[in-house]
């Protein structure tokens, strides 16, 4: 698979973490910067969103 098709997989359909089944929630995947509205001048040094996974904590 290309990487543009990869990436947009993962990102509108991203595998779900236990924690989000357990919990109901949604915080799998990462979410490009472009997609965000962030509304400041330094969204320009921005990367991407992901959550932190929970066996970091």
């Amino acid at each position: 698979m290309n990487r543009f098709l990869r990436r947009l997989k993962e990102e509108l359909l991203p595998s779900r973490h236990a924690f989000d089944c357990v919990r109901g929630t949604d915080t799998s995947g990462i979410v490009a910067l472009k997609r965000l509205r962030i509304a400041s001048g330094n969204k320009s040094d921005g990367a991407s969103y992901q959550a932190t996974p929970p066996e970091v904590f």
